[in-house]
C-alpha cells in the first residue's frame, strides 16, 4: 500500500485486480474498475469496495470486429 495514504483508489483492471486479490487492506479502499459480477452483497474483504464496470469487452470485441474485421488484437491494461 501507499504509507500515508488514507484511502486507497486504483484506476484501471490491472491495479483493481491487485486491488481485490488482498485479504485485508488498512484503509478503505475502491477499486474504480472491475469485471467482477456477483450476487454476493459483500465482498468479505475488509475496507474494500469495488465499482462493476458497465463494460462488456466481448461484445465490443464483436462490434469492432463487424466494422473493422481483424485477425489480431492487442490489449494493454
Amino acid at each position: 500500500m501507499i504509507d500515508g495514504s488514507e484511502v486507497i483508489i486504483t484506476l484501471g483492471f490491472g491495479a483493481s485486480d491487485v486491488l481485490s486479490q488482498m485479504d485485508d487492506n488498512p484503509v478503505p479502499s475502491l477499486a474504480g474498475i472491475s469485471l467482477e459480477r456477483s450476487e454476493r452483497t459483500t465482498t468479505g474483504i475488509n475496507n474494500y469496495n469495488y465499482v462493476v464496470s458497465p463494460l462488456n469487452v466481448e461484445r465490443d470485441l464483436e462490434v469492432f470486429q463487424v466494422i473493422y474485421p481483424v485477425q489480431e488484437v492487442g490489449c494493454i491494461c
